[in-house]
């Protein structure tokens, strides 16, 4: 940690055990606690915040209200924003973007450009990857895949790779 890692304008803040080395950028008020890590040029912006072994590098981005806790990791070039939340193991790397009020957990994991937005939830070892997206109220758990363009939206639970529609009696 230096000072040039903290902007000198806002409430920014790197608290306890928390690192911010190397590039890396605390804006506006952000905040790092416990023993997270900020390094590789990434930058938070805004009320971001980071907690308990979380970890953040290569260029990844958070902004907003967007927090990260309980050993999740983001990296190569990844975006938070706009209240979302990740925790619990969680991982989001190759550009991929998080936002509206999304949040993902228990060992869940977005690669390869996904994007996750419209306070869709994923969790219980769920993946995205091949620029798929969740949006508008998504659920997704249950070791279910999200891959290669592939779309899931509104009231909609996708469970081992197969799409339920619950508002539809029939499935």
């Amino acid at each position: 940690n230096s000072e040039n890692n903290l902007s000198q304008e806002g409430e920014c803040w790197i608290y306890n055990e928390a690192k911010c080395m190397d590039n890396a950028r605390i804006y506006d008020d952000s905040c790092m606690y416990g023993y997270s890590e900020m390094y590789d040029s990434s930058r938070m912006h805004g009320d971001s915040k980071m907690y308990n072994y979380s970890e953040m590098h290569n260029s990844s981005r958070m902004y907003g209200y967007s927090k990260m806790y309980d050993s999740s990791e983001m990296h190569d070039s990844s975006t938070m924003y706009g209240n979302s939340i990740m925790y619990g193991n969680s991982m989001m790397c190759g550009c991929s973007k998080m936002y509206d009020d999304s949040k993902m957990f228990d060992d869940s994991a977005m690669y390869d450009c996904s994007e996750m937005y419209g306070s869709s939830v994923m969790f219980d070892n769920s993946e995205m990857y091949g620029e798929s997206e969740m949006h508008d109220n998504s659920v997704m758990y249950g070791n279910s895949i999200l891959k290669d363009e592939e779309k899931l939206y509104g009231e909609l639970i996708s469970k081992v790779d197969k799409f339920i529609d619950i508002s539809n009696p029939k499935g």
